[in-house]
Order: structure tokens, then C-alpha cells, then sequence
């Protein structure tokens, strides 16, 4: 259902479905060969206890993560940490491929004036104001080494979008467009995306997608993403709502069973990572944890990050 058009299949197209095993082995081992070749190859966690052994594995080429938690409690601002450290880890490492954010919500403005605010120390409140002093200013845009618009220029970062600058209408995003999108971001960029984060699951556009229910159409949406991204070689973070029914339980803690509108993320997921804030609930802060079937990550206040790097 997810093709433009039906058609014959070709002996071709047919012939690339199956392998000997001899031919699957050879084809694995060159897939091994080129991770040997390439060991920054997949997205890390950049958090020690999840990158220690027995934590989260990378997440690789082709798998999707969902990331989930209730509203507030710091998905959008997690993701925006993540796709930084990464790309500084990329670049430090001479990886040159891309990291692409596509946010179907906020505009790419607003997700910019984020990462302003990570590197310069200036409240992101005050730079979406324009509330800036005139040393602010130039942290943001001067000429000095040291100013955001200088350090960063040449970032492997895409997004992908609403602009307030540049879009006339809100764009309606289903994942078609979002897939050509990434292709058409390789093919005048010259370079491979490899890393995707897709922020706000709920509102993709769910219209038109075999006249189905809300939920049996995201579910079919995001294994389109899956599907792409596994043909692709694309790592993919999906970031979603948890269900609001969660605040009222004893131990608020999102499980892999809690991610809204979708009623099989666990199956169509390779990782799946649930994000709480402690503080809102009670006094205690529980340590880091891995769960059975997923990653939780515990956050400890309203303002603290999330992420550390050496970069």
C-alpha cells in the first residue's frame, strides 16, 4: 500500500530478494568488514552507563528507537543535546556524514535557538525574545572564534520542516515527503544522512493512509519509516507522547507499553527508551535503570542536561 504504483515485479527485483547462504555469509562479513573499518558508525548514547558493557548497544544502520515521555518532561530538548554531541562527535572523528532533525511541530527556528543556547550560555528564553544584550549579540553573531554563527558554520546538521522565514504555508508532513526530503538533502549535499530524529510523532498527518484509524495508521507509518530507513542505512530516533493516563498511576514511570497512538511501537521498534522526570512526582531520584524490555532514563531537574561529551 505504501508504493506510488503497482507493478511487475522484475526477475531483477525478484532475484535481489533471496540469497544463498554461502552469498549471505560473504555479504555479512563485508558488512562487518566496513563497522571494523568505521567504529563511530551508529548512534551511541554518550551516557556512560548506557555505553558501558551490558547498557544500550549504538544504535545502527537501518534500526529505528523510539523515545518517549510524557509532555514537559524534556523529549524535544534530550533529542536536540543528542543530535549535537553527536554530530561533535562525528566531526571530531572526520565522519562526514549528515544528521538531520525534522521537527513536525515547532519550527526550525525554535529548534535552532536550542542549540544557540547550549553553546552559548545565553537563556533560550531570552533568545527567542530577541531579549539580548549587545555581548550576547555577538556571542550569537559575531566574528569572533568563539560566536556560534563562526564556530558552527559548516555543521553536518539538516532540518527539516516549518520556517518562519522561509515557508509560506505550514507544510503537512506524512512520510513520503519526509523520505524525499532526506533523499533530495544526499543528493544536492553530495554526503550520506545517516542520522535522523523525528520530533513529534502525533502530528504527522494521518489523513489519506487507507481510510484507517488513527492508530492502525501511524503504526503503518512508522514501519514505512522503518522500511525506508532500512534501505537507506539510516539510524532513526522517533520521538513520541506518552500516554497522560501514566501521572495518575502509583509510580509514573512510562513503559514500552505507554507510547501514544501507536499500539505496537515495541514490534516495529529496535530500542525503545523512556524518558521521566522524577522531580515532578516525588522527592527521591531513582538511579539510571535498564529495563527488560526497554531503556529508561531518569532526568534529574527541569534545567539539567541530559547528555555529556568530551568535544
Amino acid at each position: 500500500p505504501w508504493s506510488p504504483s503497482v507493478t511487475k515485479p522484475t526477475d531483477n527485483a525478484i532475484s535481489s530478494t533471496y540469497l544463498s547462504h554461502e552469498w549471505a555469509a560473504s555479504q555479512t562479513l563485508e558488512a562487518i568488514r566496513k563497522r571494523r573499518q568505521n567504529p563511530h558508525l551508529g548512534l551511541r548514547a554518550y551516557l556512560g552507563t548506557l555505553d558501558n558493557p551490558g547498557g544500550m548497544e549504538p544504535i545502527m544502520p537501518g534500526d529505528i528507537a523510539f523515545m518517549y515521555g510524557l509532555p514537559g518532561h524534556g523529549k524535544t530538548k534530550c533529542a536536540i543535546q543528542w543530535l549535537d554531541i553527536h554530530d561533535r562527535a562525528m566531526t571530531s572523528a572526520g565522519n562526514d556524514e549528515l544528521s538531520v532533525y525534522v521537527t513536525l511541530d515547532d519550527s526550525i527556528e525554535h529548534i535552532v535557538t536550542a542549540l544557540m543556547a547550549i553553546h552559548s550560555g545565553i537563556p533560550r528564553a531570552n533568545i527567542k525574545r530577541g531579549n539580548l544584550s549587545d555581548e550576547d549579540w555577538i556571542k550569537l553573531s559575531g566574528a569572533g572564534p568563539n560566536a556560534y554563527a563562526v564556530r558552527f558554520a559548516g555543521r553536518r546538521i539538516y532540518f527539516v520542516g516549518y520556517s518562519q522565514q522561509n515557508s509560506e504555508t505550514l507544510p503537512s508532513f506524512t512520510p513520503r515527503p519526509i523520505v524525499s526530503a532526506l533523499h533530495a538533502i544526499e543528493r544536492e549535499d553530495g554526503r550520506k544522512v545517516r542520522t535522523i530524529f523525528i520530533d513529534h510523532l502525533h502530528a504527522m498527518d494521518t489523513q489519506g493512509f487507507e481510510r484507517e484509524s488513527h492508530t492502525l495508521t501511524l503504526n503503518g507509518m512508522c514501519q514505512y519509516l522503518k522500511s525506508a530507513g532500512a534501505a537507506a542505512g539510516w539510524q532513526t530516533v522517533l520521538l513520541a507522547q506518552a500516554k497522560q493516563e501514566i501521572e495518575t498511576r502509583r509510580d509514573p514511570v512510562p513503559t514500552d507499553r505507554d507510547v501514544e497512538h501507536t499500539n505496537s511501537a515495541r514490534q516495529i521498534a529496535n530500542f525503545m527508551i523512556g524518558l521521566e522526570r522524577p522531580w515532578k512526582f516525588k522527592d527521591t531520584f531513582p538511579t539510571m535503570k535498564k529495563g527488560e524490555s526497554y531503556h529508561g532514563i531518569a532526568l534529574g531537574s527541569a534545567t539539567s542536561d541530559l547528555l555529556s561529551a568530551p568535544f
